[in-house]
């Protein structure tokens, strides 16, 4: 009895699955979800949920998006209810939204196969040189070396003499010898910080820094502990236009961005011009 029982339930198991397997044969895109005359199918989640995500995140992302799906749905079924029939015919909004949208596509297309998006230093400096204003600093940028070692360090006297040199040869050499010799070294990759950022760093205040580091060219200092020697290899002080370094990437934006709204112009012309001579475009006047 007990064998009978077995094998009936090993074929009532193969049996399902053999079910399953024909359900997804003939069935290969099921329904998700639906709301009165509306269906939300598999294949169009799985296009909305991103490849290599986690299964739990992929169910996140599922059942977000069913939730979003069957409001509009319902919305739009409580809508058809509910408002004037004046309400209901969005046929122009539907029709002025697809023409703008295919406008917009084209405009994105006519710019992205034209625009010239290198911006040289000297547009850029032209650029700012007219704009400076706009530019003042909010607080005050460095560039700065900053060098922990042990007054120990066989290399100390060495380096304590070199910190502030400015030729590539000697920087190469002092960077060589802090490698082997200081416990840190720090040129923020020879760009321009902020004051903040420096206090930061070395664990002191931005008013200390300001007092007793950014007012000089140079200084020795010791902080909980340890030994610095610190350089200021450039300065530019709160209120001032900043560097043209520290701001070129939005100068390149504004730039661009103009460059974009004269393709725009130009496109706009264009097809102005050519509708009109094409006879496409016609403009009736109010002449009795």
């Amino acid at each position: 009895m007990k064998r009978l029982l077995i094998l009936a339930i090993a074929m009532m198991s193969l049996a399902s699955c053999n079910w399953v397997e024909d359900v997804l044969r003939y069935n290969p895109d099921p329904k998700v979800a639906s709301v009165g005359g509306n269906t939300l199918r598999k294949s169009e989640l799985d296009l909305l949920i991103p490849e290599g995500i986690s299964p739990e995140d992929s169910a996140r992302m599922a059942e977000r998006y069913i939730r979003t799906w069957a409001m509009g749905c319902l919305l739009e079924s409580r809508a058809g209810e509910y408002l004037p029939k004046e309400e209901k015919n969005v046929s122009r909004e539907v029709e002025e939204f697809r023409r703008n949208l295919l406008g917009f596509r084209y405009e994105k297309l006519y710019v992205e196969s034209r625009l010239d998006t290198v911006v040289t230093m000297e547009e850029a400096s032209a650029y700012f040189e007219e704009h400076k204003s706009d530019y003042l600093l909010s607080e005050t940028l460095v560039k700065a070396r900053v060098i922990s070692i042990s007054k120990k360090s066989p290399y100390y006297d060495m380096i304590r003499s070199e910190y502030c040199v400015t030729e590539p040869e000697d920087v190469r050499i002092l960077e060589d010898a802090c490698a082997t010799s200081a416990d840190s070294y720090e040129n923020f990759g020879k760009r321009w910080i902020s004051l903040q950022q420096l206090a930061s760093t070395l664990g002191i205040t931005p008013e200390a820094c300001r007092k007793d580091i950014v007012s000089k060219e140079s200084c020795e200092t010791d902080i909980d502990g340890r030994h610095y020697l610190i350089c200021i290899t450039d300065k530019a002080e709160k209120g001032t236009p900043a560097p043209l370094e520290y701001v070129y990437e939005s100068v390149s934006d504004i730039i661009i961005g103009r460059r974009k709204q004269q393709l725009l112009s130009t496109l706009e012309q264009e097809l102005f011009d050519e509708g009109l001579e094409k006879g496409t475009l016609k403009i009736y006047t109010n002449e009795k």
